[in-house]
C-alpha cells in the first residue's frame, strides 16, 4: 500500500510544472481548485535566516516530474516569483523522499515522513535535522 501511495505521489509531482512558459490559472488569479486537482500541493511554515518563510510546494501528478516552490517571508507580504522545475524520487536506508532540483547549485531535499507529510532535509541522506526546528509541510486539503 505504501508503495502504492509513493507512486501516486512522485506521479503528483511530474505535473506540477510540465508546461514551460505557462503559468498556471492559479497564479493569474484564476481557480486554485482547478491547480489543486492536478497536483499534490503541500503548505508550511519554515524557519529560515532571516526568519519564518511560508512555503507551498506543488508537486505534478503526471509523467512530466515538475514541481512549483512558492517561499514567502512573513516580514515581507509580497510574494516571490515561484520556482520551478524538475523533482525525482530518492531512496536512503529507510526513507524515500524527494529531490527538486531548482538550479544547478540549488538541490532540496524532502523526507516523506508519511501520505500528508514532506518535511525539508539536508541532503540525500535523508536525515530529519537535529534543530529540533519544524520544517514540515503539510498535505493541503
Amino acid at each position: 500500500m505504501k508503495k502504492i501511495l509513493f507512486l501516486v505521489a512522485a506521479s503528483a509531482l511530474m505535473v506540477a510544472c510540465g508546461q514551460k512558459g505557462q503559468t498556471s490559472g492559479a497564479a493569474n488569479g484564476g481557480d486554485s481548485a482547478a491547480t489543486a486537482a492536478d497536483s499534490l500541493v503541500y503548505e508550511g511554515q519554515l524557519p529560515g535566516g532571516d526568519g519564518t518563510f511560508n512555503t507551498r510546494l506543488a508537486l505534478a501528478q503526471d509523467s512530466t516530474n515538475g514541481f512549483s516552490l512558492t517561499e514567502t517571508s512573513t516580514k515581507d507580504s509580497a510574494a516571490a516569483a515561484p520556482k520551478t522545475g524538475k523533482f525525482e524520487a530518492v531512496q536512503s536506508k529507510d526513507a524515500k523522499g524527494f529531490k527538486l532540483v531548482i538550479a544547478q547549485d540549488d538541490v532540496r531535499y524532502f523526507l516523506q515522513k508519511n501520505d500528508s507529510t514532506l518535511s525539508l532535509v539536508g541532503d540525500s541522506t535523508l536525515t530529519p535535522a537535529a534543530s529540533g526546528m519544524n520544517y514540515d509541510l503539510k498535505l493541503k486539503k
